[in-house]
């Protein structure tokens, strides 16, 4: 083809400039004969591996795309499906690096259904397919030591199986996170890594070291939400709003930042400052459902019967299931954050109240870890 266009563009321009023809025959000379057929085979050759590759490729960006699709319609199984098939086609670490992660909710779909008769069943199981986790994270660094994004990936897994008390795994989760460090090292949240891991090894002092560590360096929402959590674990929750109020700070239209502090200062029954923080989140997420709730149930227990009337008039309107959601809120059955949407979302625990920082960073998978 190479050839074909070449020679059609030799001619042209000869035709252009008038010039003489030359005619070169391979038969003349042997050694000329042998060699320039040779050039034209390899190139033939070369051509044709270099289509046969890029059309790899370019069937293995359809198979990522249809997995982004699928994970975007919560098809796991899909994904997975579509993430494998990708690197089967082309070696590129950003599949990888998505089938690692995908994998980790794997494994979180097993851990949901762990209860104390089948913890060492499931915790075994779960172990298993983190390996397989870990195995595309160690092939999204070999493509491509260079980024970052790929040895956080590996720490990541690494941090998830110290939860599951694997020998050596928090000594390979710090090594990898230094690797990243070193090729990220003017990003605050690199600290956060390494507050993280204290945590999985249950060392809150020094997760709060590090997270120090990193607001002085540069503040960020991620050190405070971070921080809060630590500081809701160990029901300091004083603490803990000031923390909040410094990540709503720094991300002010944060729908999901607001509405969890709106929640601190509900459990804290300061219901006015609650009732500020839930109408920013509704202001930034009109379809907030829960912050909807929480306003609403607030305003109530304010005294505000009339502004609470109107906000459950309002999410009637907007789902069947308003009035449920309402009682909930009332008899203290759910303190859930929600993913924007859904009045009445799935709900939570308050210990995980408030989500994972860290970039790229996998759930935790052990009975007691908390989700991202």
């Amino acid at each position: 083809l190479f050839g074909v266009l070449l020679g059609s563009f030799m001619g042209i321009t000869s035709e252009k400039n008038n010039e003489s023809e030359v005619v070169t025959s391979f038969m003349n000379d042997p050694r000329t004969s042998f060699f320039g057929i040779l050039g034209i085979t390899l190139l033939i050759v070369v051509i044709i591996f270099a289509l046969y590759i890029e059309t790899r490729k370019m069937i293995g960006g359809v198979y990522a795309v249809k997995g982004v699709n699928a994970e975007s319609a919560q098809n796991l199984e899909g994904a997975v499906n579509d993430f494998t098939l990708a690197t089967a086609f082309a070696q590129d670490d950003l599949y990888d690096r998505e089938l690692s992660a995908l994998t980790v909710e794997k494994v979180n779909q097993l851990t949901s259904t762990i209860t104390q008769a089948n913890h060492d069943v499931v915790a075994k199981q779960a172990e298993s397919i983190l390996g397989t986790a870990l195995s595309y994270a160690q092939s999204a660094v070999a493509i491509n030591s260079a980024d970052y994004q790929n040895w956080i990936a590996e720490g990541n897994i690494y941090r998830t199986l110290v939860t599951l008390g694997i020998s050596d795994a928090a000594g390979n989760a710090a090594t990898a996170y230094t690797q990243a460090q070193k090729r990220n090292p003017h990003d605050p949240e690199m600290f956060l890594l390494f507050a993280q891991l204290d945590l999985a090894q249950s060392d809150t002092d020094g997760a709060l070291s590090k997270i120090v560590q990193s607001i002085n360096y540069y503040p960020t929402t991620e050190a405070y939400i971070l921080r809060a959590q630590i500081q809701i674990s160990k029901q300091d929750y004083s603490d803990a709003i000031v923390s909040m109020t410094e990540a709503l700070r720094l991300d002010p239209y944060n729908a999901t930042t607001a509405y969890q502090l709106g929640l601190l200062f509900y459990q804290q029954n300061d219901y006015a400052h609650a009732i500020s923080a839930f109408k920013v989140a509704i202001y930034d997420n009109g379809s907030f459902g829960l912050a909807y709730g929480y306003l609403g149930v607030s305003y109530e227990k304010s005294g505000d019967i009339t502004d609470a009337n109107t906000i459950y008039a309002y999410m009637r309107t907007k789902s069947d299931q308003a009035d449920t959601l309402i009682n909930q809120i009332k008899n203290g059955a759910t303190t859930t954050t929600s993913s924007t949407s859904s009045t009445n979302s799935g709900q939570t625990s308050t210990s995980t109240l408030l989500p994972s920082t860290s970039k790229s960073t996998p759930k935790q998978v052990a009975p007691t870890a908390k989700k991202k």
